[in-house]
């Protein structure tokens, strides 16, 4: 199981809540087990493995992509949504993505605190996951424009030598 689902999943047990974790496309990275109530948006989400455009209109005209706190939805009976919490999960200054829960009963102070706290942890973990990928990427690059690059009078980069050997077969 991955670091966001055990994050996800922690946080649910904790609230007695489903928790979703979304990147910023709406698009979900980790969904927990159902506790509480339910609609159709929620059902959507976990079947489709993304939300309608209607959906990513509605929130995204909450301004969430800006936000640097929770954002209350109410219901959207057009949309057929319960009412919902968004909070936004920001590591050094860059959006990572969503942590949203359905707000019925109603979320207390501390579990929106809680919930707050677990976010700046997945977001701190997505940014670090981001970083390892590019710097495996960029080194990729380097190895690459290195064995494309013209010879050196024979002798081959010095940053070639320690790349994994390529064996034949």
């Amino acid at each position: 199981m991955n670091d966001v689902q055990q994050y996800a999943d922690s946080l649910a047990d904790q609230l007695n809540r489903s928790i979703e974790i979304d990147d910023c496309g709406l698009r979900p990275l980790a969904l927990t087990e159902q506790h509480g109530d339910l609609d159709d948006v929620r059902v959507r989400s976990i079947l489709q493995r993304h939300s309608s455009p209607e959906v990513f209109e509605y929130a995204f005209s909450l301004d969430i992509a800006h936000a640097t706190g929770p954002v209350r939805f109410p219901p959207n009976p057009a949309l057929q949504t319960l009412p919902r919490v968004c909070i936004p999960m920001r590591a050094h200054g860059e959006l990572q993505g969503y942590l949203w829960l359905i707000d019925s009963p109603p979320l207390t102070d501390s579990d929106i605190a809680a919930a707050a706290g677990t976010a700046s942890a997945i977001a701190e973990l997505l940014h670090q996951q981001s970083q390892s990928t590019a710097t495996v990427l960029d080194r990729e690059t380097q190895l690459v424009s290195a064995l494309l690059a013209p010879p050196h009078e024979g002798t081959p980069p010095a940053e070639l030598g320690t790349a994994p050997a390529l064996v034949d077969t």
